[in-house]
């Protein structure tokens, strides 16, 4: 098992290490956001849930079940994309 390691060290050089050390960096940082992120979408879930049922109503007609969804995907859009910032300037780095 060495002989591969240093073979693929040889072949490869340190390249390979800076992209794993990337992708894991990128894996962690998206791990650790996207549950603050679920949370912070249940509570709103659960505030909007003391509210009147015709409000409620007149609200989902006019799209606001589909605005928050937007504005949810956007904000894990966006962790996703800076995750993988993470990864590539540590990778670069190296």
């Amino acid at each position: 098992m060495a002989w591969l390691v240093s073979f693929l060290t040889s072949l490869l050089g340190n390249a390979l290490a800076r992209v794993l050390t990337g992708a894991g960096l990128g894996l962690i940082t998206g791990a650790a956001l996207l549950p603050v992120v679920k949370s912070a979408l249940q509570l709103i879930i659960t505030k909007f849930g003391g509210i009147a049922g015709d409000i409620a109503s007149v609200m989902l007609l006019s799209g606001f079940g589909e605005a928050m969804t937007m504005i949810g995907s956007a904000i894990v859009t966006k962790i996703g994309i800076d995750a993988a910032k993470v990864a590539v300037a540590k990778g670069a780095k190296k």
